[in-house]
């Protein structure tokens, strides 16, 4: 005769307590076996952030024992972030005696990876959402007034502000690792063998070429904020302190350099849409007077930095516009200057060959190592930040080329440019007028800073070639 029901239960009951039993046993061995560095390296290896998120979910003691446990967060940080972004812990042997300026977290990871998964598109569509919520919100005759901003919206909000902070606290810990290993004289990229622990194998092994996209050593930072604005993609005040506000949340104030380039992703993407660079002490809109893309504002003195720095912050136009105060250079320009003919070839409408003949003032000056970049060295009311370099950057060292249309306008302009100290007077030419351009001349008689574009096709190492953008063109 077989067990009655009540036998039946009372053996499950049995069994199930055991079984509990055994599971409270091994849970702490799993945990304690999980921070062993060597253990947790290797395992590491065989599962993407998806799969290793869960089992960071599931054991709120395991989370909290890694993220503070400094070695095993730091082999949490580079499995996820030494390949794609080249993140790597700080290290003596690497950084030297420099102290860590910011350090991340497991938040910080999670919440960058939440950002990789969410498209600028959504990023600006929810954006939008949400300042149309909280207009129909305040018109007080919309029968949706009492109603209020949706909670999923308002998470939605959050959680890519969050991100954007993420985005940010990582740039700007790359920047501080590729600074610090410059400054010890190493390599950014080559491959290192310093470990913390002998029986832990480090997982990012360093490559040749740079494998990330967040953050390229010598050109400006591009900082993310997440500020949904009423006035769209061109930044009010009040929004303007709002990304301050997300760049203090983030701790990254004190980080900031002269050139870095903010961006509320919440205006989109189109052009250089919701960016502003800073100057050192504000932040400053871009330079829309002879660009429609944006550029580079007269205030920042282009001479201080490299010719590529903005290329990977801002979209650029092939040709881009730069200001130049050219009265350190005036004697030369004036010495230099001549009239002269140059021929391109081109094809006619039946496609037969031909050349075309124009005539062009053109005149040079040198850029020597050295100078002085102006007072151009901006102050800062944030404690720990670089000031702007006060001598001219390697990539503007060498010959400078000037070339204007071959008019009396286009002689004026350049002598309005060069200011009252010397006179531009080609051989055969009588320059009949004295201010064509319309450039306001300053006390001492000499423009600051005036609008040239950049001929990238023209231009080599050492022979910088300029164009002088006249008063009468407008925004390409």
């Amino acid at each position: 005769m077989g067990p009655s029901r009540y036998q039946r239960s009372a053996s499950g009951r049995q069994s199930s307590d055991e079984t509990g039993a055994t599971i409270a046993t091994i849970a702490p061995t799993i945990h304690n076996l999980l921070l062993h560095p060597s253990v947790l390296s290797a395992l590491l290896k065989h599962l993407s952030f998806r799969e290793f998120l869960p089992l960071l979910s599931c054991n709120k003691a395991l989370k909290k024992s890694i993220q503070d446990q400094k070695e095993i967060k730091e082999l949490v940080l580079e499995r996820y972030l030494g390949v794609t972004v080249g993140y790597e812990r700080w290290s003596v042997g690497r950084m030297g005696r420099r102290q860590e300026p910011i350090r991340l977290s497991l938040r910080d990871l999670n919440s960058y990876m939440r950002g990789e998964s969410i498209s600028l598109q959504n990023m600006r569509s929810i954006g939008q959402e949400y300042v149309s919520a909280l207009a129909s919100k305040a018109q007080p005759s919309s029968r949706h007034a009492k109603a209020a901003v949706p909670s999923n919206l308002k998470d939605a909000v959050r959680l890519i502000a969050s991100s954007c902070r993420a985005y940010t606290r990582i740039v700007a810990r790359l920047r501080a690792q590729a600074e610090a290993i410059a400054a010890y004289g190493m390599s950014p990229f080559s491959l290192s063998s310093d470990t913390t622990d002998p029986g832990t194998e480090r997982i990012s092994g360093r490559c040749e070429k740079a494998p990330t996209s967040l953050y390229t050593a010598g050109c400006a930072a591009l900082l993310k904020v997440f500020v949904p604005s009423p006035e769209g993609w061109w930044l009010s005040d009040a929004t303007v302190v709002d990304c301050r506000k997300q760049l203090e949340r983030a701790d990254v104030l004190g980080l900031l350099q002269v050139g870095d380039i903010v961006w509320d992703v919440a205006a989109g993407e189109r052009r250089n849409d919701g960016r502003m660079i800073w100057d050192g002490k504000y932040w400053l809109d871009l330079d829309y007077a002879h660009s429609r893309m944006g550029e580079i504002p007269p205030s920042v003195d282009s001479l201080a930095f490299p010719l590529s720095f903005w290329d990977h912050s801002l979209i650029r136009s092939d040709d881009p516009v730069y200001y130049f105060d050219l009265s350190p250079f005036v004697v030369e320009i004036a010495s230099n200057i001549e009239r002269v003919e140059s021929s391109s070839l081109t094809e006619t409408p039946e496609g037969d060959p031909y050349f075309v003949s124009d005539w062009s003032y053109r005149t040079r000056f040198r850029i020597r190592p050295g100078m002085r970049v102006g007072s151009m060295t901006a102050s800062s009311d944030l404690a720990g930040q670089r000031q702007q370099p006060a001598v001219v950057n390697s990539d503007w060292v060498g010959s400078v080329l000037i070339e204007t249309e071959s008019t009396n306008e286009g002689l004026a302009d350049l002598q309005a440019r060069c200011g009252n100290s010397v006179i531009l007077a080609p051989a055969g030419h009588i320059l009949r007028e004295k201010d064509g351009s319309g450039w306001r001349l300053s006390n001492d008689g000499v423009v600051k800073r005036s609008p040239f574009k950049l001929l990238r096709k023209k231009s080599r190492p050492g022979n910088i070639w300029l164009q002088c953008i006249l008063g009468k063109e407008t925004p390409p």
